[in-house]
């Protein structure tokens, strides 16, 4: 609808890549100082718990789009 169209490789159309790069740099981001707050501040609020896991399923999906791309 808005006229953008994907391409052969994932930087062919960085309007659609610029999204996806930060919204995977979130997910990494969340992982990392969910960890921190369970570990070193010891922080076991329900919001914690719940970013942490998101950020770990983005890293994951991340994770293997990078390894078995297709």
């Amino acid at each position: 609808a808005a006229g953008q169209k994907g391409g052969d490789t994932f930087s062919d159309n960085w309007w659609l890549a610029g999204p996806g790069l930060t919204a995977a740099a979130s997910g990494v981001a969340a992982l990392a100082t969910g960890l921190v707050a369970l570990v070193r501040e010891r922080d076991r609020a329900a919001s914690v718990l719940l970013a942490t896991l998101v950020g770990l399923l983005v890293t994951l999906f991340v994770a293997a789009e990078i390894v078995f791309p297709h």
